[in-house]
């Protein structure tokens, strides 16, 4: 039962995070199957991270998280962002780059969204597993819960923004008119650089203990920094989509009204 208790808190912050991109999207949502599609599809993003992560290990590249700093930094970058963030684009490009329902810039948004909390919830329970180990078989009694509570502040919510920033610029992507694919590259370097950013430091706290203080303060600067643009992007999203659903409307009237005077 306690061991249930620890899994339901890895997956509760994902859940809850899903709810308010939802939340945010309740004037004009999108429907039950697709969303569900794009949970669904989200798994997909492990094995393929996994595959490429071990494809760049059979090249020769070795990840050290505790080793040096460039350890650290191609660990975040080669290891974890690169393939994550580029399994998270091919999903939401492959499967819902025409679907009909993909109609607005917070469209894009609720689909990656889906798709990184997916993968989120699942790299919380592999972590929560670990810690469940580490209080098994080492004694470290509290290992769950701070596993639990630090990554339902830090990480889960992290990969939401990652997702949010890929949403916002695939839906750049889809309906701009002028610099489409800049918008496409920028939807995969922008969360990549997000996430590699994020990883660095993390890492770096573990390896530099003279630093600590420097280090977590930049850490939490780039994390409140990432929260402050997420939320400025789904804002910026419903802005637009409200203006274009405004103008259409005031176009269909006066199409009704020209209509009627004939």
């Amino acid at each position: 039962m306690e061991e249930l208790f620890y899994y339901v808190l890895a997956l509760l912050p994902a859940v809850v995070l899903l709810a308010f991109i939802l939340w945010r999207d309740r004037l004009r949502p999108e429907p039950a199957k697709e969303l569900i599609l794009a949970c669904v599809m989200g798994l997909l993003t492990v094995p393929f991270a996994m595959c490429l992560t071990r494809l760049f290990e059979n090249m020769g590249v070795t990840f050290d998280p505790y080793g040096t700093t460039s350890d650290c930094l191609k660990t975040a970058f080669v290891g974890a962002a690169i393939p994550e963030e580029l399994g998270k684009l091919l999903i939401l490009w492959l499967f819902f780059r025409w679907r009909r329902h993909q109609d607005e810039v917070m469209d894009g948004i609720v689909y990656a969204v889906c798709i990184g909390l997916v993968f989120a919830a699942y790299e919380n329970v592999t972590y929560m597993s670990t810690a469940l180990g580490w209080q098994s078989f080492n004694g470290y009694a509290s290992a769950p819960m701070v596993t639990g509570v630090l990554r339902a502040l830090t990480a889960v919510p992290a990969h939401f923004c990652f997702a949010v920033a890929m949403g916002f610029f695939f839906s750049l992507y889809l309906f701009g008119k002028k610099n489409r694919w800049l918008f496409l590259l920028l939807s995969y370097l922008v969360p990549v650089l997000f996430h590699g950013l994020y990883d660095f430091l993390a890492f770096l706290e573990n390896i530099s203990p003279m630093w600590f203080s420097v280090i977590s303060f930049l850490f939490f600067f780039v994390f409140f920094a990432m929260n402050n643009l997420c939320i400025k992007l789904i804002r910026t999203a419903i802005q637009v989509d409200d203006r274009a659903y405004e103008l259409a409307a005031k176009k269909n009237a006066a199409d009704r009204e020209g209509e009627s005077g004939l």
